[in-house]
């Protein structure tokens, strides 16, 4: 048997677009309304399948101006958000000693 995560990976994308339907509207398609613990576990799914078989961009909850990982192209205007770490200083400090 395989697992939640094996198997929500193997959706269909008519059955990913009824689930993402169902998540957003809190009903699935016969009107019917998701209890919590199905909300919780659809969603689930449907992050699943989106990591599996979606490009990054077309994922729920991707958000280009949080998700970059290239920090030479976040704009200038941001650049006080930014945390920086000087690696150019260079300590006196032995290196601890390694365990052999």
């Amino acid at each position: 048997m395989s697992s939640f995560s094996e198997t929500a990976k193997l959706l269909t994308p008519e059955i990913y677009s009824n689930f993402k339907e169902a998540v957003e509207t809190g009903k699935w398609p016969d009107g019917r309304a998701l209890t919590q613990e199905q909300k919780t576990l659809v969603m689930e799914a449907v992050i699943l399948y989106e990591s599996a078989k979606l490009p990054e961009e077309q994922r729920t909850g991707y958000n280009p101006d949080v998700c970059r990982s290239n920090v030479s192209a976040v704009d200038s205007d941001q650049e006080g958000d930014l945390v920086r770490f000087d690696d150019s200083r260079q300590d006196d400090a032995k290196p601890p000693p390694t365990r052999h």
